[in-house]
């Protein structure tokens, strides 16, 4: 490799300028030519496009037309009456021209147009023409006298498989579009499309039947098939189309469906019903029934037959009697109904007359003819109740035709709209394209021409600019000077070179004058003097350097610190109102929302949730990358903290339709020492990738201890990855491959972040998978027990001892807000510690500098003298007691500022009670036993504090009015502060959450968010004060 990099670097500049240039100009041309083919791919689907939407109106005009004609042909054949007929078969032959007609243009475009190969399947169309054939049979049948249901169901089949086939050609060139929004829209279309070809069979089948008057019981499941999928794609159409589109469906087929044709649709259901019922009351007179037990009876004479026809007359009459009940009953039924009930009730009079079998000599004959009963009337009575009357199948076929056009009307305004998009969308292409093919290919030569020339220029520059080197090289004559017409860099080497001539001639002379000088004694004064300016301006160049890089690391850290801030701040919000409005606790007011808003305020709680995790995914990478991500080790419970990613992450995984098993191969007698929080927080990512890629089966969470490693190995039987996605799994924002992006969602900076936290906890994370299979990400920590035991007790998992533990010390509270200060007093006081209270910075600087304390509690933001100040002069002074901020602000940047102030701790507000605890115990020594305080909230806030605490939001309430009719956002955001600290500690989150707002609003110098957000804080004071 060296020798050929020599072999480069010994050529000519000549031939080195035409090789650097000859590069790039290789890469324009390929660039050249590649955009020019993406630009002439995206032409020809553009055309294609458009040819796709002409052939799907020619598709739907075809479809509409045979579909007019299976309706009149069902008409034709189920008519009975001769005029109704001669009327059926006027409009038949009519529409069948039209349809000879529209079936010849389609087939003539097929063959014509070259797209029609590129857009539908050609079998498909060979299938389509080979079925279209059988059309004059069909025809041919349907004219034929005589023709019955089989000829209903050859003729309606035949057409059914027309459209279908026609459809799918149509669903065909929906599937080649590929530009988005036309897409959605040409989706909308097949759906729309498909309900016109679903309302076309069912007006059919029903013009057959209310054409005959005959009904079967199967014939309501193949109606409400029709039925049923057109719902489903009207669901499909609601989804896919632009709203516009909606509104008219809604506006002008909806009603004309919910007036005219629900009436026609009940009426035949109706129907079916009833004549589910008749076939029913056949059973219970015919064979088996009532009448053949009345018969036997005659025969025979037995008790058990008596007694049959007595079961089956209960029967006979209970059904009459529901037949009746029923909506819709006609007063011709009615009479029907009397005339069978009359019959049944004679059978019932006359067994009355028979004798039974122990009567001596019984004369069957005789009997026969003294209780006979004509069964005729009742016979024809059931017949005429099972014949479909007072329904103009005429009148139904117009109605439905009506909404089928109003259908195809609003299917021609899509179809037409998506065409003229589609073809001012080639046009637009087209325009580009040309543009694009004569620029390029203008801009490629005007580039060559000017390569070469600069080429040219350089080459020559540098020659005669070599030549007069060589020149003063040979001769040691430094007088000659290169000739320079350009004022590019060329010309600016041989200024300079010119330059340098004349600054050798002067240096020279120079040096002569400096030895000259050196017998006098100046030679070290004159160089010092020479150089003293330049060392002096060097200096002064890097302290600035140096200067500009401070100021850009602040301003870094500024933007790092405002960016969490205001990030985190609305994004809290969205997710705490959604989880508010979703709250079901909320639904007992009678507020609970809409379904439709459950749904949306869900997507907006994910989404939110989402972008938090984003963010914070963000921010942990910058401090990663500026190596700011700081590890915080402590004692933990290994079962508390897998129990408790077990309760995170069950609902997720019970989501997804999967089971997640949580199984810990040791139990640990022990507490552990480490950073419980990440390590969390590297298992929540790891579980959450498994559970997001997996569709089915389980993801295993198996913890053991190997030697001197505590293992964490997540196990899922998800999509799995290839070796070459494994081996970049943990770089930054990388995914397997750019569809999971698109699926699953996801920043790619997971597993980049859990890596980098499990190096600085001194462990590692390794990862195995199998396309198909699933993956294995493994996580190894160095195991670290420690001598605390954990203890069994579940109330509290707090030990007897610690619950007994009593503390002694003097601790000063430096608390501004009343209710807080008495709170924290109590808990302190009931554990023995000796309480001392400051309102403000000033008075805690002043307790100290006359009163001994064991510790102080300051409160970071208090008037007058803050906490940071307070501690920053008592540091000053020299004393060293231990001092722990109290505050609400949690970002690092806070945290940084209380530590460089002095601060020796950090407790967040609302105050977490074991982090209180662990900080008593480590500032304070042990005193006698006394019981440990829980919860702040529920144990420490008796009627005295609650109290105090009402009192003092009620004169915070009128100081707000006054702060906010006179504007004065400093007194605000005062009292908001207080009430931010207080209320979280009351058990009120919803009102800390709200005072924060404000007061972030007025720190942030929103002042116009500041007057709403101060009403909704009195809002919200207004639901807790009495």
């Amino acid at each position: 490799m060296r020798k050929l990099l020599q072999l480069f670097n010994d050529l000519s500049i000549q031939f080195k300028l035409g090789f650097v240039l000859f590069i790039p100009l290789t890469f324009l041309v390929y660039i050249t030519i590649e955009h020019l083919s993406f630009e002439k791919g995206r032409l020809a689907q553009a055309e294609l496009n458009t040819a796709a939407f002409q052939f799907i109106e020619k598709l739907d005009h075809t479809i509409h037309n045979l579909a007019l004609e299976r309706g009149l042909s069902a008409g034709f054949i189920g008519s009975r009456q001769k005029q109704q007929q001669q009327q059926q078969q006027q409009q038949l032959q009519s529409q069948r021209k039209q349809t000879s007609q529209q079936l010849t243009v389609l087939f003539q475009e097929l063959e014509r147009d070259k797209n029609s190969t590129m857009i539908f399947d050609y079998d498909e169309v060979v299938e389509l023409r080979q079925l279209l054939r059988k059309l004059p049979y069909i025809r041919k049948l349907v004219d034929q006298e005589g023709g019955g249901e089989q000829t209903l169901q050859d003729s309606f089949e035949f057409f059914s498989r027309a459209n279908a086939k026609l459809l799918y050609l149509i669903q065909g060139g929906v599937t080649t579009v590929s530009q988005l929004n036309l897409a959605k829209q040409s989706r909308a279309l097949y759906s729309l499309l498909s309900i016109k070809e679903r309302a076309s069979q069912e007006r059919g089948r029903l013009n057959s039947f209310f054409s005959s008057g005959e009904l079967s019981t199967s014939a309501s499941i193949e109606i409400n098939h029709y039925i049923h999928d057109q719902h489903v794609k009207l669901e499909e159409f609601f989804h896919h189309a632009a709203p516009d589109y909606v509104d008219l469906y809604s506006e002008r087929i909806i009603p004309m469906e919910r007036d005219t044709l629900r009436p026609y649709r009940e009426l035949f259901f109706s129907r079916i019903g009833k004549e589910e019922m008749l076939e029913r009351l056949r059973g219970l007179l015919g064979f088996g029934g009532m009448i053949d037990s009345f018969k036997n009876y005659v025969i025979r004479g037995t008790k058990e037959h008596r007694l049959r026809f007595e079961q089956h007359y209960s029967q006979v009459m209970a059904l009459l009697g529901r037949y009746r009940t029923l909506n819709g009953v006609s007063v011709g039924e009615l009479k029907q109904l009397d005339i069978v009930e009359d019959n049944i009730n004679a059978y019932y009079q006359n067994i009355q007359l028979i004798p039974d079998s122990t009567v001596a000599n019984r004369s069957i004959v005789e009997i026969d003819q003294k209780v006979k009963v004509n069964d005729r009337p009742a016979l024809m009575a059931l017949d005429q109740l099972s014949v479909l009357s007072g329904v103009d199948a005429i009148a139904w076929f117009d109605h439905s035709t009506t909404r089928i056009e109003q259908i195809g009307l609003l299917a021609n305004v899509i179809s037409t709209e998506l065409l003229h998009s589609a073809k001012s969308n080639q046009k637009s292409i087209g325009q580009t394209y040309s543009f694009y093919k004569n620029g390029l290919l203008l801009m490629l030569l005007l580039t060559m021409w000017l390569a070469f020339y600069v080429w040219r220029q350089l080459s020559s520059g540098i020659s005669h600019t070599l030549e007069v080197i060589r020149h003063t090289e040979q001769s040691g004559d430094i007088s000659a000077r290169i000739s320079v017409v350009n004022r590019d860099e060329i010309g600016a080497i041989g200024s300079a070179t010119n330059a340098m001539f004349k600054t050798y001639q002067g240096l020279i002379h120079e040096a002569i004058e400096v030895l000259n000088s050196a017998a006098e004694g100046k030679f070290d004064k004159q160089i010092y003097t020479h150089y003293r300016g330049g060392l002096k301006d060097l200096k002064t160049g890097v302290n600035m350097a140096v200067g500009r890089i401070k100021q850009s690391t602040q301003a870094k850290d500024n933007f790092l610190a405002s960016m969490s801030h205001e990030l985190r701040t609305p994004l809290t919000s969205i997710i705490g109102n959604s989880e508010f409005l979703l709250d079901e606790g909320h639904c007992g007011s009678g507020q609970c929302p809409h379904q439709d808003a459950k749904i949306v305020l869900g997507s907006i709680q994910g989404a939110g949730k989402n972008q938090l995790a984003l963010v914070n995914d963000i921010l942990d990478m910058s401090k990663i990358e500026s190596g700011k991500l700081s590890i915080n080790e402590s004692p933990y419970d290994l079962s508390l903290l897998l129990s408790e990613l077990e309760q995170m992450l069950s609902v997720q995984a019970v989501d997804a339709g999967i089971q997640l098993v949580l199984d810990q191969k040791n139990q640990e007698t022990h507490q552990l020492m480490g950073d419980a929080q990440r390590i969390s927080q590297i298992l929540i990512n790891l579980i959450g990738n498994a559970i997001k890629f997996t569709e089915q089966g389980e993801v295993r969470l198996t913890t053991w201890v190997d030697g001197g490693n505590l293992v964490f190995q997540v196990k899922d039987s998800g999509i799995g990855m290839s070796p070459e996605a494994v081996d970049n799994l943990f770089q930054r924002f990388h995914q397997a491959d750019s569809s999971i992006s698109r699926r699953f969602g996801g920043s790619g900076l997971g597993l980049y972040i859990s890596e980098n936290l499990a190096h600085l906890m001194g462990g590692v994370i390794d990862a195995s998978s199998e396309e198909g299979v699933g993956s294995i990400f493994q996580l190894s920590l160095p195991y670290q027990p420690t001598e605390i035991t954990i203890n069994q007790q579940e109330d509290g998992n707090v030990s007897q001892s610690a619950l007994d533990e009593k503390l002694s010390g003097h601790v000063l509270i430096a608390e501004d807000t009343p209710e807080l200060q008495l709170l924290e007093k109590r808990i302190l006081e009931s554990i023995g510690v000796t309480v001392t209270t400051a309102h403000d910075g000033q008075e805690a600087i002043d307790q100290v500098n006359q009163n001994h304390f064991d510790l102080i509690l300051m409160d970071m933001q208090m008037p007058n003298v803050d906490g940071i100040e307070a501690t920053r002069t008592l540091r000053e002074q020299g004393h060293t007691l231990p001092i722990i901020a109290l505050t609400a602000n949690v970002m690092q940047k806070h945290r940084d500022a209380f530590n460089e102030a002095g601060c020796d701790g950090f407790l967040g507000k609302p105050i977490d009670k074991s982090e209180l605890r662990k900080v008593l115990k480590n500032h304070l020594s042990q005193g006698q036993q006394a019981p440990y305080i829980q919860s702040l909230a529920e144990e420490e806030v008796d009627e005295e504090l609650m109290q105090i605490f009402i009192e003092s939001n009620t004169q915070r309430v009128v100081t707000l009015k006054q702060a906010l009719t006179e504007k004065d956002w400093s007194q605000v955001r005062e009292v908001a502060h207080a009430i931010k600290g207080s209320a979280a500690s009351f058990g009120y989150p919803q009102l800390s959450k709200i005072a924060e707002s404000v007061q972030f609003s007025i720190d942030g110098g929103s002042a116009d968010e500041a007057p709403q957000l101060t009403m909704d804080l009195l809002i919200e004071l207004g639901k807790i004060l009495p």
